[in-house]
């Protein structure tokens, strides 16, 4: 059958329908764990099921859980956690099939990447893989959320724990938790709690400003907007907030250098008159929308001078940091008070 979307698996196991094969692949693991959970809940609601790593495979073991029948119960589950398809040798792929297309219907056998990216176009065997489980089960493709989507699961989680949340105050929390849906469903479960408690109900900006932990990558793009706007003791005081959560300083220099890089890249490609969206291609921002809509934002409020002078200054920091013994702090601070020193006016 085709490939499904987590609502659509969702919906064939509501809907009483079964099946005993599945593969469930893609960046957002949210969704998968979601889906996993459903499949395991259906085909195996009294048993665990029985679990393989998939990068160091017994294919004797698997092949004798999967084909043998249970002597105290027909069904059974079997799972195989990141099966490595493209380092099978030729030999491991055809016991693997057999597998596959041996094992009975009671034996439901359920496969789950979580660790590595598929890719069905550049890699022949993954395509071969996807393509015999869609034959005979069911393939899920979890991919990435868009903004929407994340802003409709907040507000809808939130209404079903009797809460309510405002889409911009939706879209600027995950933001705050990187769009990552595991941190957001964890920091929800404690935004609603106290919304019940203190505001009937209503998520508010003070309670997301006091109970979300903030991100690293998010605290250094709001140093890096105050360093924009020139507002240097606002950036010292977020820059003093992640000492005191005893954040790495390098750690905080590779943020800032990463957002500044992100605002660059958008600059150049807005320079040339091309589309943002091109650098998902380009760069590993699958997953990180929230960066490029930022870096658009900030992007016409720099020049090309200062930009590279940020990225330079950086650059500089880390290598003193990785080679002196100054105080890290002192060197941070020093950077970015000459960072909003640039001389060029930053504002075009």
């Amino acid at each position: 059958m085709p490939k499904l979307s987590e609502k659509e698996l969702i919906s064939f196991i509501k809907g009483g329908n079964s099946a005993s094969l599945f593969l469930l692949y893609g960046p957002d693991e949210y969704s998968k764990n979601i889906c996993y959970r459903r499949i395991i809940k259906a085909v195996s609601p009294q048993a665990e099921p029985i679990l393989f790593d998939g990068q160091a495979l017994d294919f004797q073991k698997l092949h004798e859980e999967c084909v043998s029948v249970s002597f105290f119960s027909e069904d059974k589950c079997v799972c195989v956690r990141n099966p490595d398809i493209e380092r099978f040798s030729t030999q491991q792929g055809e016991i693997l099939y057999s597998i596959v297309s041996q094992k009975p219907d009671s034996t439901a056998l359920v496969f789950i990447v979580k660790s590595h990216e598929v890719n069905t176009r550049s890699s022949a065997k993954w395509a071969k893989f996807v393509k015999t489980i869609e034959e005979s089960g069911i393939v899920v493709e979890c991919a990435e959320k868009s903004q929407n989507d994340v802003i409709s699961m907040i507000t809808s989680t939130a209404k079903k724990h009797g809460c309510s949340i405002e889409p911009s105050l939706a879209a600027d929390f995950a933001d705050r938790c990187l769009n990552d849906m595991l941190l957001i469903e964890n920091d929800l479960v404690k935004l609603c709690a106290f919304a019940l408690e203190k505001s009937d109900g209503v998520i508010t900006l003070d309670a997301i400003e006091h109970l979300t932990a903030r991100q690293l990558d998010y605290k250094a793009y709001e140093i890096v907007k105050q360093l924009i706007n020139k507002q240097t003791n606002k950036a010292l005081y977020i820059l003093d907030s992640l000492f005191l959560q005893q954040v790495e300083a390098i750690a905080i220099n590779s943020a800032l250098a990463s957002s500044f890089l992100d605002i660059y890249r958008v600059k150049m490609m807005q320079k040339y008159n091309h589309s943002v969206s091109e650098l998902k291609d380009s760069f590993n921002y699958k997953g990180k929308d929230y960066k490029l809509r930022g870096a658009g934002y900030d992007a016409p409020k720099c020049s090309l001078g200062f930009l590279k002078n940020a990225i330079s200054l950086l650059s500089q920091a880390d290598v003193t940091l990785k080679s002196t013994k100054d105080d890290k702090k002192t060197v941070m601070e020093r950077t970015l008070v000459a960072i909003t020193g640039y001389n060029e006016s930053v504002l075009r």
